[in-house]
């Protein structure tokens, strides 16, 4: 078993996340415990990386997000 570290865990949520996702599909999309899930979500909020909609529940990958996923593909490319 290969664990996953801070920085793919990070990307793997921003990925689910760029349609805009309620938790329980970033749950199962970034194959996340739930506290695991909580606790990268408040983290990922609070560095302007997701934006939490009250109107639909769901958390969307901002503009600093997308740049995040671009930098990391471009890092895993090399």
């Amino acid at each position: 078993m290969t664990y996953r570290t801070r920085t793919e865990i990070t990307a793997a949520i921003l990925r689910v996340t760029v349609d805009g996702e309620t938790r329980t599909k970033i749950l199962y999309g970034a194959s996340l415990s739930y506290t695991q899930m909580v606790r990268y979500l408040a983290d990922l909020t609070a560095s302007g990386l997701i934006k939490y909609s009250k109107n639909d529940k769901t958390y969307r990958t901002t503009p600093k997000g997308l740049q995040f996923i671009a930098s990391y593909d471009k890092l895993i490319d090399l």
